[in-house]
């Protein structure tokens, strides 16, 4: 298992230059974004103000909101707690609903070598155990302070597990709210 903590997130201007965001990983590791030579790149941005997404030709995206706000998404509205996907092609233009910036995380991943999925989970109340078992599963800590395997994530730090085996995840400060994206070669 691999941790990546919110402190080793590498700041960097959206392809659209409209905003930043902190990317998380990125596979290859040696892949630059802007040439789109990547299999996946995993995120998080604050969204300032309404803007359109950037464009990206033969990638997927999912795309899940972190915090309280809420975002138009063309014709959909996306809130907490759930996933969008769309094409990277798709023009989407972006409305916060409400008057605070709005977190988001996501992935974006070559639509024709990868299949990917995201998921939310609450483990305030008990814990929980999850079974890997893709080529990478990203837990991302979203919300409180959460315990896996004797380590411990705080809000935006990151697991990478690339091997199978069973996780029991704990909440260690309530509410504990984590990510779990498995993704897959297709």
């Amino acid at each position: 298992m691999k941790l990546i903590k919110k402190s080793s997130h590498v700041l960097m201007p959206w392809k659209n230059l409209k905003g930043v965001t902190r990317e998380i990983d990125i596979s290859p590791q040696n892949a630059d974004f802007l040439k789109e030579n990547f299999l996946w790149r995993l995120s998080s941005a604050s969204i300032e103000s309404d803007n359109s997404f950037s464009i990206f030709k033969d990638y997927d995206r999912l795309l899940s909101i972190i915090d309280e706000g809420q975002l138009q998404l063309n014709d959909k509205t996306l809130s907490p707690n759930q996933v969008l996907q769309f094409r990277g092609e798709e023009p989407i233009s972006c409305k916060i609903l409400g008057s605070k910036p709005v977190q988001d995380l996501g992935l974006i991943y070559h639509r024709h070598k990868i299949h990917a999925e995201m998921n939310h989970y609450d483990i305030s109340n008990s814990p929980l155990q999850k079974k890997c078992h893709a080529l990478s599963t990203y837990l991302i800590c979203t919300s409180g302070e959460i315990e896996v395997q004797d380590i411990c994530l705080q809000e935006l730090d990151c697991l990478e597990i690339t091997q199978p085996r069973t996780l029991t995840i704990r909440s260690i400060k309530a509410p504990s709210r984590f990510l779990w994206i498995e993704i897959s070669p297709k």
